[in-house]
């Protein structure tokens, strides 16, 4: 249930934890917080008492909250990718694979939509933080990248048109990402399937002639 994330930590409720597995602890509570109360909400203290640990012990494995937030998006944004590109991979054709990487990511499912949350969080805080805007680029060109590929692929093949990959990947990510933002804030001028199908269509018209 999304809502306010108590601060309190139970007494004697306190488990010690190897060092690593602190570390993934606290990167998988501070994304949680962020998905349900919003990042102005989500503090060092908030984090601790969410895994059950004092803020002392949070700071020694991130000196600072932002160092933090950034390591947090960056593991999420790996682990999505990484998601997104096993199902990717079992698809044949370069079509196939389109439709792959923008079903997946649509969030009309938990996972993606979860990870739309917290990059919606993410988005607003990068305009005034060059580190955060700075992530934000390197992990879109990750995921341009990818949709870059197979349409390269899809050419090569003949399958697709003689079309420039990269503007192609700028293109489809840009509809991917404001049909979707409008569809995670509940638009209702814009339902799940009316994106789909105009997000298929752009796909579609990536096909080469045929005589």
């Amino acid at each position: 249930m999304i809502g306010r994330v108590s601060e309190q930590v139970v007494p004697g409720k306190r488990r010690r934890h190897p060092p690593t597995v602190r570390r993934v602890m606290v990167l998988e509570a501070a994304r949680d917080c962020i998905v349900e109360v919003g990042m102005a909400q989500t503090t060092a203290r908030v984090i601790a008492a969410r895994c059950g640990i004092a803020v002392g012990t949070l700071t020694y494995h991130f000196p600072s909250l932002d160092e933090l937030l950034v390591e947090a998006l960056r593991q999420s944004s790996h682990d999505f990718t990484d998601q997104v590109l096993a199902q990717v991979r079992e698809q044949g054709s370069a079509e196939e694979r389109l439709l792959v990487l923008i079903d997946t990511a649509m969030p009309d499912r938990p996972a993606a939509a979860r990870n739309w949350r917290l990059w919606l969080e993410y988005w607003a805080r990068a305009i005034h933080h060059p580190e955060i805007a700075g992530l934000h680029n390197e992990r879109y060109d990750a995921w341009r990248g990818a949709f870059a590929e197979t349409i390269a692929a899809g050419v090569a093949s003949g399958e697709f048109a003689a079309v420039d990959a990269a503007s192609e990947a700028r293109r489809l990510v840009g509809l991917l990402d404001g049909l979707c933002l409008q569809l995670l804030v509940g638009d209702t001028a814009v339902p799940v399937e009316a994106v789909r199908e105009l997000l298929h269509e752009a796909v579609r018209l990536l096909r080469a002639a045929r005589s």
